[in-house]
C-alpha cells in the first residue's frame, strides 16, 4: 500500500490512490500512530468495495474502542471520559440484546435504548447520549465499515421535553446569598472567580498563578498537561475589580487551593458546592450555574452577545445567543435615527 501523510494545521492529512481513483482528505487525528491507522483502516475498506471483496465484519466492542482511541485527541479529557462511560452503557444494552457487530444494530434498537434512557434520566441527557452514538456511527461509515447511520433519524433525536432558552441562573440576592455562605470555607475565592468569569469547573481548578496577568488585568485560559479546555481553544478574558485582591501578590502554583499546596480536587469542589447549595435550599443550583449566571448578567448589562462568547469560550455565538431572551428590555434599536 502506497500513501502519504502530511500535517495541514493540526490534523494529518492522507493521499493515496485505489484502482487509479485518486483519495485524499482529514484525518481528523493530531498523532500521526492514529492517522497510519486510520488510513490503514480505509485504504482496506476502499480497496474491498472497489474489488467486489466482502470485507469482515467489524465488531461493537473492537471498534468503540478504537473510536476512543481516534476522539481522544479532538476532545477534553474530561468529555473523552463521557463519551467512554455513556458508550460502554450502549455497549452493555447492545450485549444484552446478543447484538456483536455494527450492522446489527437497526433504528428499532435505538428506539428502545432512547424509552430506556428517557425513563432513567432528563431528555437533554438522553439526546447527548445517542448524539455520541450518532458519532460513533458516522465514524464508523468513514471507515468504511457499514454503510449506513442507523441513528440519523429525525424522529429518534426529537426531544419535545427538552426546554429552550431556560436556563437558571442566579439572581444578584442569590449571588449574596452563595457568596456569604461559602465565605469561610476553601470555595470562597473559587466561586467568586466562576462568578466574574464564567469559566468553568475544571478551568477553575487548573487556573494557576502564571496564567494571571495582574498588571494588564488578564486572565488566561490555558491549554495543559493534564488539562485541556472543553474546546481545546485557549483565551483570554478581562479581569474584574472585584477580583483584584485574589491576584495582587505574584505566586506560583494552583490559585485556588485547600493546603496552600496541591491543587483541588474536582469532585470535592463539586460535592461540597452542592452541599451548601442544598442547605441554602436553592433549586436547580450547580457549580455550573455560576457560568450560566455570569453570561446571564453580562447579557443583561449590555455586553454585547459576540463578546460575552470570546469570553466564555463559545466557538460561536449559537450557543451564547440561547440566553438572548434575557435581553429583550435592551434598546439598541432606538439609536437609529435616519
Amino acid at each position: 500500500m502506497n500513501y502519504t501523510l502530511k500535517k495541514k494545521g493540526k490534523y494529518w492529512h492522507y493521499y493515496f490512490r485505489v484502482n487509479q481513483k485518486r483519495y485524499r482528505g482529514s484525518t481528523r487525528t493530531q498523532t500521526k500512530e492514529f492517522a497510519t491507522d486510520y488510513v490503514n483502516n480505509l485504504y482496506k475498506q476502499l480497496y474491498y468495495h472497489k474489488n467486489k471483496i466482502t470485507p469482515a465484519r467489524t465488531r461493537i466492542d473492537e471498534f468503540i474502542q478504537e473510536h476512543l482511541l481516534v476522539s481522544q485527541t479532538d476532545t477534553s479529557k474530561d468529555w473523552h471520559y463521557t463519551k467512554s462511560c455513556l458508550l460502554k452503557l450502549f455497549l452493555d444494552y447492545v450485549s444484552e440484546l446478543g447484538l456483536t457487530y455494527l450492522d446489527e444494530v437497526e433504528l428499532s434498537h435505538l428506539e428502545q435504548y432512547k424509552s430506556r434512557l428517557m425513563k432513567s434520566g432528563k431528555p437533554k441527557t438522553a439526546k447527548n447520549h445517542l448524539s455520541i452514538i450518532s458519532s460513533m456511527f458516522s465514524h464508523a461509515i468513514e471507515l468504511g465499515y457499514i454503510h449506513k447511520n442507523p441513528a440519523r433519524n429525525k424522529k429518534l433525536m426529537r426531544f419535545s421535553q427538552i426546554q429552550k432558552n431556560k436556563v437558571r441562573f442566579l439572581s444578584k440576592d442569590e449571588i449574596k446569598l452563595i457568596l456569604n455562605a461559602v465565605k469561610d470555607t476553601f470555595l470562597y475565592e473559587l466561586v467568586l472567580c466562576g462568578i466574574y468569569t464564567g469559566m468553568r469547573r475544571g478551568e477553575l481548578v487548573n487556573l494557576e498563578y502564571e496564567d494571571v496577568d495582574y498588571k494588564r488585568r488578564l486572565i488566561y485560559v490555558r491549554n495543559k498537561e493534564g488539562f485541556q479546555t472543553k474546546s481545546r481553544k485557549e483565551r483570554v478574558l478581562p479581569m474584574h475589580k472585584k477580583l483584584f485582591k485574589l491576584f495582587n501578590n505574584k505566586k506560583k502554583g494552583y490559585c485556588f487551593t485547600r493546603n496552600h499546596d496541591a491543587g483541588l480536587n474536582k469532585d470535592v469542589v463539586t460535592r461540597t458546592f452542592t452541599d451548601i447549595v442544598h442547605k441554602l435550599e436553592l433549586n436547580d443550583v450547580t457549580l455550573h450555574t455560576l457560568r450560566h449566571s455570569f453570561i446571564s448578567h453580562s447579557l443583561m448589562s449590555g455586553v454585547s452577545i459576540w463578546e460575552v462568547a470570546q469570553w466564555v469560550g463559545h466557538s460561536t455565538t449559537h450557543m451564547t445567543e440561547l440566553y438572548g431572551h434575557l435581553c429583550t428590555d435592551r434598546r439598541e434599536i432606538d439609536k437609529l435615527n435616519f
